[in-house]
This record gives structure tokens, sequence and C-alpha cells, in this order.
């Protein structure tokens, strides 16, 4: 009789391979459990000591920042400065941008050029004195300006050299208004500008002298068109003044106005940029986009200088090799 003996019941012996894998792959988390605690407890002491500094930077660096915006919207004088905050200082630097913006950058970095630097693009406009005092302190034309106008020979001159009055006619040109005379327009329509024989000859603009003030009267209708040579330009007229005088009349002016004293009482349109010393203007006048933004200030008038922001913007920063040049050659070096 044949005996069938039972299958045995022990587990099959694994192989050598599988179990060398296993042991591999329980190494392998366990090294990268062990290097990831080394690098924790690396960084979070590295962190540690920097954590104060770094946040002492950042914050000398957003003081900077502040500064900074305020200066531009203040129109403080720009240039290089430093600005302490707590036991740091951040450093404020002016550059100018080829458009003609500028750029304002702001740093507060230590030896090991470890900290915070921000950058801020300015975009700035030509602008007058907001509070002048005198016929120096308004715009006026600039040196090219005059000396274009005078090469031109198309455009006319005429010199208003004693008490003078025109009275319903068409005019073109320059009316140039020399000191202490009266010029009188009584419905006149003019496609040009009046502007100060001071102003085209150069001369310096002293303290104002009611007395012998270019005058520019205005007696009647008044219509004044800027010439193609003087776009957006009216009068020019820093050491003298603008009146009105009585009876009704309308005006109509398309262009910036400069004068030291500026009386305008009749009713009417004035389309363009006002700067006085003393002004007074007729409640029926009315300032064309004076209720929104006006367009800047014609490009033929010299500000001075002066300039007023028109925007604030934060450049993203760099994240280049050349960022971190400071970091690089200090830990660089021997």
């Amino acid at each position: 009789m044949t005996r069938t003996l039972p299958r045995s019941t022990a587990p099959p012996r694994e192989s050598s391979g599988y179990v060398l894998l296993s042991v591999l792959v329980a190494v392998g988390v366990i090294t990268g459990l062990v290097a990831a605690y080394g690098r924790h407890v690396v960084v979070e002491g590295r962190s540690g000591m920097a954590a104060g500094p770094l946040l002492e930077a950042r914050e000398a660096c957003f003081s900077g920042v502040g500064f900074a915006r305020q200066s531009v919207v203040t129109g403080a004088a720009a240039g290089t400065q430093t600005i302490p905050s707590g036991s740091c200082s951040a450093t404020i630097s002016v550059a100018s941008l080829p458009l003609g913006n500028q750029a304002l950058v702001v740093q507060s970095l230590g030896v090991d050029g470890l900290g915070a630097r921000r950058t801020l693009e300015v975009g700035v406009t030509p602008s007058p004195d907001s509070a002048p005092s005198g016929p120096a302190t308004l715009p006026t034309l600039g040196a090219s300006t005059v000396a274009a106008l005078l090469a031109d020979s198309s455009v006319a001159k005429h010199q208003i050299t004693r008490a003078t009055v025109f009275q319903g006619v068409e005019l073109d040109g320059l009316l140039v208004v020399h000191p202490g005379v009266q010029l009188t327009l009584d419905d006149v329509v003019l496609e040009g500008a009046v502007v100060s024989s001071t102003v085209m000859d150069g001369s310096p603009l002293g303290a104002y002298d009611a007395d012998g003030a270019p005058t520019l009267r205005i007696d009647g209708n008044l219509r004044i068109d800027p010439h193609p040579s003087l776009p957006r330009v009216a009068v020019v007229l820093p050491d003298g003044a603008v009146a009105s005088g009585p009876g009704d009349a309308r005006v109509q002016i398309f262009g910036d106005v400069v004068a030291h004293d500026l009386a305008l009482s009749h009713a009417g349109t004035l389309s363009g940029h006002v700067a006085a010393v003393q002004q007074s203007l007729s409640g029926s006048l009315d300032r064309l986009g004076a209720d929104r933004r006006e367009d800047d200030w014609s490009q033929q008038l010299d500000m001075g200088g002066r300039v007023e922001p028109v925007f604030v913007a934060a450049v993203p920063p760099s994240t280049d090799v050349g960022a971190l040049g400071g970091i690089i050659d200090y830990w660089s070096a021997p």
C-alpha cells in the first residue's frame, strides 16, 4: 500500500537577493532621516544666528522705503542719504534711468552681504513751484526755445514798446511786451502768445516791480490759440501782470498762462495750466479738464529743474547670480 506523506507547513525560504534588497532599503531610509535631521539642525542653527540681524536689516530697509516714498511725494531734494532704524541703518541712493525716470535703491546690508534691498522706480514730470514767491520761481521759456524762436523768421515778433491797443483784429505771432508797458486787447483773435521781453532777452528775473511790470489788459472778447512754433503756450509774463477791464467780455485761452499777478474776471474758457504768485479767476471761467487729470505742462516751458512724481512702483528683486555678488565675495575671501 502506498502512503502519501503530508506537505511541510514551514514557510518557504526567502532568496538571499530579496533579503539584501530589504536591508538596503532600510539603510537608505535611516540614512535619509539622519541626513534630513542633520540638515535641519544646521539650517536652524544658521537661521537662529542670523534671524535677528536679518530682521533688523529688513525693518531698516522698510523704514528707508517709507522715507523715500515720503521724500518723492513731498518733493524733497533727492540724493544719497542714510536713515537710522534701531541698531541698523538704510542707505538710499538715487539713479537716473534712460527714459527720464528715477530709481531709488534702498538697502541695509552687512559686510557679509546679508540683509535687505528694495528698488523703487519713480516716474516724474516737470512741474512748477507749488508756492511761487517771485518772478524767478515761475515757469519761463527755456533758453533753447527762445533761441529757436529768434532764429525762426517765419514767426512774427511784434515789439510792444509803448502803450498799445489792438481792437477788432486778428493777430499772428508773438506779442513781446516790454517793461512798464501796457498792452490792451479788445475783441482780438491771436494765434500766438503774449511774452515778456525780459524772457525773450534771456535777462535775469529780479524782484517784482508793479510799476515797471509788462501788463496785458483784457478789455473785450479775446481768443488765444497757441502758435505752432510754441505749442500749448498762451501767456508768459513771469515779471508781469494780466488784468481784466470792466464790462462784459468772453475769453477763450487754449494754452498755459504764466504771470506774477493774474486777474481774469470775465467768463469764458481756459484750457491750460495757470502759474501765478497772485491769482484771481472768475467763477464763470470754465477750466477745461480741471476736474480730472490735466495734461502735462508745455514742454516749451522751463520749470527750473522742479519735477513731481506721477507714479512710484516697486521693482521685483533680482534673483540672478549678480545679485549675490556681495555674499559670494565675502564667503569666498580667504
